[in-house]
């Protein structure tokens, strides 16, 4: 079993849901920016699509499989600056919700997760 980048993996896509002011879609209060471009922020709104649907769309998919990377992705910039600046982030927290310790013992924690079987179903079936 491959085992994601520690310094990009994050939960959140998968566990959490943003709902912004104007009821548009996302799946952190972190996120830098959306998942899709503004044009597409009637189709990704609470109104016009079900949260079920939400987390089985395209955004979505794109953001779980992206977890998997060793990029540092666009929207989750916030996390990685705070980081940078202090010893846990928003992603730590998340995390470790799914009892994965970001900062020691990320490996062996990540293959204990309660989540591990819905991460690795994401990574092998595109997000």
């Amino acid at each position: 079993m491959l085992v994601p980048n520690k310094n990009i993996f994050c939960v959140s896509p998968w566990y959490e849901l943003h709902i912004y002011w104007d009821g548009t879609l996302g799946f952190c209060c972190q996120e830098s920016h959306k998942l899709y471009p503004e044009s597409q922020g009637e189709i990704y709104n609470v109104k016009n699509m079900s949260i079920r649907a939400w987390m089985d769309s395209e955004p979505m998919r794109r953001a779980r499989s992206q977890m998997f990377g060793n990029n540092h992705i666009s929207f989750c910039s916030k996390c990685y600056k705070e980081e940078s600046v202090s010893a846990i982030s928003r992603r730590h927290r998340s995390n470790q919700k799914s009892v994965i310790f970001t900062r020691s013992n990320f490996y062996e924690s990540y293959q204990q997760s309660p989540g591990l079987k819905k991460f690795e179903y994401s990574r092998a079936n595109s997000g």
